[in-house]
């Protein structure tokens, strides 16, 4: 099935994510090069690729969802800072491993999206009639 030229929200995320990914994995190599102006860059970006990210979030939710990616994200920025200031590997690899189980659930998620995009494509009201089913099924459970 053809892709829709329009992006789902959660594929958007992925890239989000990955190209913050990037930029951490850039910063680690200017580490471990001592490359102050690259390690420089590299932050800069993943930090701004962060704030990005942040600015999703609603800043009025208090759901544990939106309060801990908040937080995870001020971690996250906090440690690349830190590898900023004091040229640590280990404050990059601390970002590494705080990312990778978000970046791995969207992009599971997204998988997940695409799949139910390509399998109701072109099927006038499949969704309406999928809602429709399931609700009769619970109703009839109940």
């Amino acid at each position: 099935a053809a892709e829709s030229a329009q992006s789902r929200p959660s594929q958007i995320l992925c890239f989000l994510l990955d190209t913050l990914h990037e930029h951490i994995l850039a910063a680690r190599e200017a580490v471990a090069g001592n490359q102050i102006e690259r390690r420089f860059l590299a932050i800069k970006s993943a930090t701004e690729v962060i704030a990005d990210l942040a600015a999703g979030l609603d800043p009025a939710a208090t759901d544990a969802w939106t309060v801990q990616t908040g937080k995870l994200y001020k971690a996250l920025t906090l440690r690349l800072l830190e590898a900023n200031v004091c040229n640590t590997a280990r404050s990059i690899e601390e970002s590494l491993l705080l990312l990778a189980p978000l970046r791995h659930a969207w992009h599971t998620f997204d998988a997940q999206e695409a799949l139910r995009a390509a399998c109701f494509e072109g099927v006038p009201g499949a969704k309406d009639s999928l809602a429709t089913a399931a609700a009769g099924v619970l109703a009839a459970a109940n």
